[in-house]
C-alpha cells in the first residue's frame, strides 16, 4: 500500500518506508506514520535512527512474539534513537532464535543468520 496520500508536500514517503523496513515490530503502521510526522524526520535524522536501530535491535528480547519490543510509534515519540549505546562487549544478546537456526540447522548452504543461535553455530564450526 502506498502512503503518498498521508504525506504532506515536501516529505518523503521513501524515508518512512526505509524506517518501516528496518523496524522489527510491524504493528500500528498508521500510528507510526503519525509519530513520524510529529517528530519531523528528515534525511539526517533518518540516518541517526537507522544507526540506533542497528544496535538496539540486537539488545531487544524477541521472545513471546515481540512483547517487549517497543511499538514503532512509541519508539519514535520517545526519541529512542537518542538512547546511549552500551559498551558492545557488555551487550547481552537477544533471546530471539530464528526458525532456520533453531537446532543449529542453518540455511541450506550451511550458513547461519545473525541470531544468537546462528552466531553460536558459526563459532562452533570455526572452532571445530
Amino acid at each position: 500500500m502506498r502512503n503518498d496520500y498521508l504525506f504532506p508536500m515536501g516529505t518523503n514517503s521513501k524515508d518512512f518506508d526505509t524506517f518501516w523496513a528496518a523496524y522489527p515490530r510491524k504493528v500500528s503502521k498508521h500510528d507510526a506514520l503519525k509519530a513520524w510526522h510529529q517528530v519531523g524526520v528528515d534525511g539526517e535524522l533518518l540516518a541517526l535512527i537507522l544507526r540506533a536501530l542497528a544496535w538496539q535491535t540486537k539488545t531487544w528480547d524477541y521472545s513471546d512474539y515481540m512483547r517487549f519490543v517497543p511499538l514503532p510509534a512509541t519508539w519514535l515519540r520517545g526519541r529512542r534513537w537518542e538512547d546511549e549505546c552500551p559498551d558492545p562487549k557488555r551487550l547481552i544478546p537477544a533471546t530471539y532464535v530464528c526458525s532456520r537456526c533453531l537446532g543449529a540447522g542453518g540455511f541450506r548452504d550451511g550458513t547461519y543468520c545473525d541470531c544468537p543461535a546462528g552466531e553460536r553455530a558459526r563459532a562452533g564450526r570455526e572452532e571445530g
